[in-house]
This record gives structure tokens, C-alpha cells and sequence, in this order.
């Protein structure tokens, strides 16, 4: 699927009255009558079957109220990574992507991303297996990008196509993951390859294609690469110093015995950075 530089054409007030996937059937049935090159600025494939809309992203007008999804995966383990897809249907800016994404990832690594020492540092467009409906396999990293064949045969999409990689900047990525407000246009979520129809449960739910249980489903997304909370590790390592130094001060008050309070303080001080880097490290590897 080839789409070139996208904007809408005017439309009439009867027209504008419609939903948005009618008006992407109406000009796509105008095309059929005019060559392909009177229409410059309409996003169409190569079979004049796909239009995209601004502020509503890829529509199929032989199916104008299908399904888009985009598939995340999420690090649960040290050796585990979990899909969670995302029905993106209807959204309509980068803002509500972002909140549907920080949403399903937040639930996906529950209170391991928001109490302790890890969180994202990095993504990856990948192609994944998946099996048992949720334990995903990377099989290919960090710029996987369906091709035209593929996207035709598997059912996905992205604009414009070809694409030039990456479809989109790690720091924006994490950027827009942070913030999530302020985005109030499409523009990188039209870029980020997406399943269409179809949840890509649905294709066999990772128990096989056409029920095959032997065979796996296959797939592209977003894979979020997580490292250590070094602010986070930081203050926490502040915070055992400050234990430390009050209980040393306070074995001087009581006990008055000034090289015994410098000794435990040591001996607390060494004790802490190894605590502190141990669940650090075991938090990185849930």
C-alpha cells in the first residue's frame, strides 16, 4: 500500500454534514472516474482502496467502521514480555493515543512502574510471535517496520508508505508518554504501524492461524524498553544516609561513645549501597 502527502478535499455542505467515513467513500468513488494524478493531495493505495483522513487516520472504504489496533509489548519478567493491544478506533489526536498507551502500560507493569526504580527509557519497532494469547517473542528489533507485501497480506498499516525510518523518535515517544496533554493533532500515530479489521487476537487469539495450534501469529508493534530510575535510586540512596547519620548520632547521644556511632554509621553507610543496588537490579530483571 503506497499513500503519498496527505490533506482532504473540499467537500460539499451535504457532504460535510456526514461522518467522516462516508466523506472517505465519497472521494474515493470520485477517484474511480478521474486518474490517479488529478488527486495529488489524497492519501489513497495503490488499489484506491484506503483513504486517510486528518484528525481520523487510515479508513478502508470497503470497510468504514473497521478496527484499528496497535500492539505494545511490555516487559513482565526477566525473560517474559506480554502484549497489550490497544483498540485506537477512535482515536482522534496524539494526546489520547498517549493516555491509552500510558494507561495500558501502567496496568500492564502495575506498581512496579509507579512506586519503584525502573520506567522507560527507550522503544523498539519490532516484529513479534505470539503465544497463549499474550507471551510474545521479539523476533526481529529495533526497526521493524512491515513492508507493502506484508502490510496487504497480514492486515496493517502506517502512513505515509514507504516510510522512512523511524517512524517515530524515541524521545518524542517518551515525551508524549509523560505528558500526554497538549497533542491535539494526529500526526505521529498515523506514522506507528497499526493491525486493522481485526483485534490480532482474533487471527488465531496466539494458539495458531485458522486454528493450527501448532503454528504462531505473527505480528508488529511497539516494544517498550525499560532501564533503571537513576533520580529515583539517587534519592533513595539520600534517604539510607540520612537514616544512617541519625542513628550514628544518635548512639553518640545516648551511649556517648563518639568512635562506636562513626563505626556503626560506617557499617550502615556499606550496608545501604548494597540493599539499594540489590533491589535495584532484582527490580530491574521483574
Amino acid at each position: 500500500m503506497i499513500f503519498g502527502p496527505c490533506s482532504i478535499a473540499k467537500v460539499s455542505r451535504i457532504q460535510a454534514r456526514q461522518p467522516l467515513h462516508l466523506k472517505a467513500i465519497l472521494l474515493w468513488q470520485r477517484t474511480q472516474q478521474q486518474p490517479r494524478g488529478n488527486h495529488p493531495h489524497l492519501c489513497l493505495n495503490m488499489d484506491k482502496d484506503w483513504v486517510l483522513i486528518p484528525n481520523l487516520g487510515i479508513i478502508d472504504v470497503r470497510m468504514p467502521n473497521s478496527k484499528r489496533f496497535l500492539e505494545l509489548c511490555v516487559n513482565t519478567g526477566e525473560f517474559q514480555c506480554q502484549l497489550a493491544e490497544i483498540d485506537i478506533s477512535d482515536v482522534k489526536d496524539d494526546g489520547q493515543l498517549f493516555c491509552n498507551i500510558q494507561e495500558r502500560y501502567v496496568a500492564a507493569r502495575s506498581f512496579r512502574v509507579k512506586y519503584f526504580f525502573i520506567k522507560p527509557i527507550d522503544i523498539h519497532f519490532v516484529q513479534f510471535s505470539l503465544e497463549d494469547r499474550y507471551r510474545v517473542g521479539i523476533l526481529d528489533k529495533p526497526m521493524a517496520i512491515p513492508c507493502e507485501a506484508e502490510m496487504a497480506a497480514e492486515g496493517y498499516g502506517y502512513h505515509p508508505c514507504p516510510l522512512k525510518p523511524p517512524p517515530f523518535p524515541a524521545n518524542i515517544f517518551l515525551h508524549h508518554l509523560s505528558r500526554q496533554t497538549g497533542h491535539r493533532r494526529l500526526i505521529w500515530g498515523n506514522r506507528i504501524p497499526q493491525k486493522l479489521h481485526q483485534s490480532i487476537l482474533q487471527g488465531g487469539g496466539g494458539g495458531g492461524n485458522g486454528g493450527v495450534p501448532n503454528d504462531l501469529v505473527l505480528g508488529w508493534g511497539v516494544h517498550i524498553i525499560e532501564g533503571l530510575n537513576k533520580v529515583t535510586i539517587l534519592f533513595a540512596m539520600l534517604g539510607a544516609a540520612l537514616v544512617s547519620g541519625v542513628m550514628s548520632v544518635a548512639w553518640v547521644v545516648v551511649r556517648d561513645d563518639v568512635q562506636g556511632g562513626f563505626a556503626i554509621g560506617a557499617w550502615l553507610t556499606d550496608l545501604r549501597g548494597i540493599i539499594v543496588i540489590l533491589v535495584a537490579t532484582k527490580w530491574s530483571e521483574l
